[in-house]
């Protein structure tokens, strides 16, 4: 633009750039719009010259929003209009209107048995709306591992709590509230003591090594106890005898062992039959138990063959030959 006044003055030329903008195309986009998450809208407009700036949703019976990704305000499944009119900066607007579908999400309860060690924790799910279909059930397991069925089992390797999440999927894209639960595997780790020798008529103190609250313990046989139903007691066996302990959780897990106590009238000798003496750290080494006999002057050992082996006090464990 150029000006020139009635004297024949001509101004300075002005420059200034015009948009002629073209019309919007209206678009929005969602994800599965499930009740109990935030029902959004993303606005998906386009415009081929100029710039969209402002933006107004209808969501029928009079509720609206200027924002550029509102959230739904629906309450209810069903299926719903939904217009948006994007208008640019330049004053050009463009309206459309589509039909969006809100999906119940389903409910799921979920149930994580006790096990004892060395069973399998049973992980059982369960669709509390059985008009939702469901397409994927997952449990997490010990925020590590997952299982992608709506039943299954998981075996602990050690006793303790573990955390695990039953979660399920409907065919609508809608997850369910996650179910978390705490598993617990017992594990009574029962030790009833090592095997042992006694002299006849002496008291012994059995004492069994447990985990855990409430127990019940059972001593068989009897015979010679002080309290079969006690972790500690004393046992007065006369003869020669193998206890068994059985030990019972107020989970109803139960685990045995057993004690072999063997005993004798005076000065005895037990000698095993047989050992291996290949460095393989087990019973590598001969030896000679003498309950009653404070020292061993001489050992002599024959083979199948009739071959012998002897040794003289001192020896290197006391009744043990290499």
């Amino acid at each position: 633009m150029v000006i020139e006044d009635n004297s024949g003055c001509i101004s300075d030329t002005l420059k200034n750039i015009v948009t002629i903008g073209s019309y919007p195309e209206p678009d929005f986009t969602h994800d599965s719009l499930c009740l109990g998450t935030p029902l959004q809208l993303l606005d998906a407009s386009k415009v081929a010259v100029g710039t969209i700036g402002k933006w107004k949703w209808s969501f029928g019976g009079g509720r609206t929003s200027t924002w550029q990704n509102p959230n739904a305000p629906y309450t209810a499944p069903g299926t719903y209009p939904v217009t948006l009119e994007a208008t640019s900066v330049e004053g050009c607007g463009a309206t459309i209107t589509r039909p969006v579908t809100v999906y119940p999400s389903p409910v799921i309860s979920a149930t994580a048995a006790h096990a004892c060690i060395g069973e399998q924790t049973i992980l059982e799910a369960r669709n509390m709306t059985p008009g939702i279909a469901i397409a994927e059930w997952t449990w997490n397991i010990n925020n590590h591992e997952t299982i992608s069925r709506q039943n299954t089992g998981y075996q602990f390797a050690q006793r303790g709590k573990y955390p695990v999440v039953a979660q399920a999927l409907s065919e609508d894209g809608c997850l369910a509230k996650p179910v978390a639960l705490e598993a617990t595997v017992t594990d009574i780790g029962l030790n009833a003591g090592r095997d042992t020798i006694i002299a006849r008529g002496q008291p012994l103190k059995l004492h069994a090594e447990t985990y855990g609250d409430n127990l019940q313990y059972q001593w068989w046989p009897t015979t010679g106890l002080s309290d079969a139903n006690s972790p500690g007691l004393i046992a007065v066996p006369d003869k020669d005898q193998l206890y068994r302990l059985t030990v019972r959780s107020p989970e109803g897990c139960v685990q045995e062992d057993e004690v072999m106590v063997k005993v004798y009238t005076g000065p005895e000798f037990y000698v095993p039959t047989a050992f291996t003496p290949n460095n393989d750290g087990v019973n590598d080494r001969f030896r000679v138990i003498a309950p009653g006999v404070p020292q061993l002057a001489f050992v002599r050992v024959w083979d199948r063959w009739g071959g012998s082996y002897s040794r003289r006090a001192p020896f290197p464990t006391p009744g043990t030959v290499k």
